[in-house]
Formats: C-alpha cells, sequence, structure tokens
C-alpha cells in the first residue's frame, strides 16, 4: 500500500470513508434545498452541506454541477440555444433536424516514442 500523506487521508475520510456519509439516491426534495441555497449563499458548499445531514460539502457540490448539466442537457437556455453537447448547426435554422455537431473536441496528440 502507497503510503498517503495527512491531508489525503482526511479528505479521503471526510468525502468517502466516513460511516455518517448517506450513499442513496438524492431525493427531489434535497436537490431543491441545494438549488435554493446555492441561490441565497452561491458557492459556500460547506455551509450548504450543513443543511444537508449525511452529505460532504464536495458530495454536494458534484450533484449540483450534475444537476445543472443535466437541465442543460433537457432544456434550452435561456436564449434558446441548446447546451454545448446538443447544439448543431442544423438546430439553428428553425424546423431541421439535428444533423452535425457545431464542435468538436481536439484531437489527442501521439506523444514522441522515445
Amino acid at each position: 500500500m502507497t503510503n498517503r500523506e495527512g491531508k489525503q487521508c482526511r479528505e479521503r475520510w471526510r468525502n468517502n470513508l466516513d460511516p455518517n456519509l448517506k450513499k442513496l439516491l438524492w431525493s427531489a426534495e434535497e436537490e431543491r434545498v441545494v438549488r435554493e441555497a446555492h441561490e441565497k449563499l452561491g458557492n459556500k458548499w460547506a455551509k450548504i452541506a450543513k443543511l444537508m445531514p449525511g452529505c460532504s460539502d464536495n458530495d454536494v457540490k458534484n450533484h449540483f454541477y450534475a444537476i445543472q448539466r443535466r437541465s442543460r442537457k433537457r432544456c434550452p437556455n435561456d436564449d434558446g440555444i441548446y447546451s454545448k453537447e446538443l447544439r448543431t448547426t442544423s438546430m439553428m435554422q428553425p424546423g431541421n433536424i439535428i444533423s452535425k455537431p457545431i464542435f468538436s473536441y481536439p484531437k489527442k496528440r501521439k506523444s514522441a516514442m522515445r
């Protein structure tokens, strides 16, 4: 087993190993509480986590951003343009069917062989 630094051990305990952490699915009520608390407090994840017993600040933050990604994929933004994953050239013209994406991820470079 590799040696871990003290900070790594604390973070691993707080975010993964603590028996008080709940590992169940989030309810709609819990998601609502997180959204409302984020509107009031902003990105103060530790304060929001105090409202959610059994959740670490890291759990709350990760789940909040997962909620955001899911909601962006389902519906358009306020300006009518879909999220980056779903936006296509054909969607810019009304009545057209999704065809090809506007963007593409950069290609990975092949590392130089030694």
